[in-house]
Order: C-alpha cells, then structure tokens, then sequence
C-alpha cells in the first residue's frame, strides 16, 4: 500500500508538471488550478485502479 501512494504521488506531480507545461489534460488560456485539478483527478484514478490490480492479484494468488 505505501508503495502505491508513493507512485500515486510521483504520477501525480508528472501529471501535473505535463500539465503545465504542455497543456495536456487541460483547455488553453486554463491555469494552474484546472491543471491541479486535472492532476487531482488523475492520480484518484490512478489509485483505484492500482487498488484493483493490488486485489486482482492477492485474490488469485
């Protein structure tokens, strides 16, 4: 579990840094808000789904 927030937190920053810096996941003329929000969001997603793959495979192990 702490191994999954720790990458949860690193794919949040990179996310987030993608954001501002490329744009990606955001609209143009949107600022550092929306791009932390979008990050947000992202790294929510990100650790359900880890969440799922982390009981995926103890559930068949």
């Amino acid at each position: 579990m702490q191994k999954l927030l720790k990458e949860t937190g690193i794919a949040a920053i990179v996310y987030f840094a993608l954001s501002l810096g490329l744009g990606f996941g955001i609209d143009e003329g949107d600022g550092w808000p929306e791009a932390l929000m979008s990050a947000v969001i992202f790294s929510g997603f990100y650790f359900v789904v880890g969440l799922l793959i982390l009981w995926y495979k103890k559930r068949n192990s």
